[in-house]
């Protein structure tokens, strides 16, 4: 009977590893399905949130520009290092520049938070903040600083 306890604890152990590979399957399937939502991947969902941030912290074209840049790496770094997911950009992984590293979801401004919901309603998928009434014209008095998690 310890053959029979060896094939059960073989089946269970093949049934984990088909578990495990359906749940990848499922987080890239869905992953992908998250970013083709927002259109232009990383610019709804990732970029125009830095952008307003830089801009409503007092942030000039320069700052902005810098932010957009290396802010581009850092999140195209994070998708193809947590998931193994290559977007059509390349990450310059050695990026050490703290421009657009902001934990932008933390911020503590009801304006922003209101401009975040504004940037991923279907209609405004692709739009530049710059354009949207919403994502400007206020200030974010409490900033989040750069303690990006992934630093």
């Amino acid at each position: 009977d310890g053959d029979d306890a060896a094939v059960n604890a073989e089946n269970v152990e093949k049934q984990r590893q088909a578990r495990l590979r359906r749940a990848r399957r499922h987080v890239h399937e869905y992953t992908e399905y998250f970013l083709d939502e927002y259109k232009l991947k990383f610019k709804a969902a990732f970029m125009e949130p830095i952008k307003v941030y830089e801009r409503c912290t007092g942030g000039d074209d320069c700052r902005i520009g810098n932010a957009e840049v290396h802010a581009c790496n850092v999140y195209a770094a994070v998708i193809l290092s947590t998931l193994g997911m290559q977007l059509p950009l390349q990450p310059f992984l050695d990026d050490d520049s703290n421009h657009g590293r902001h934990p932008f979801l933390e911020v503590e401004c009801e304006k922003y938070q209101k401009a975040l919901k504004e940037l991923t309603k279907p209609e405004n998928l692709g739009r530049d903040s710059v354009s949207m009434r919403e994502c400007k014209g206020f200030v974010i008095e409490k900033t989040v600083g750069s303690d990006f998690i992934f630093s």
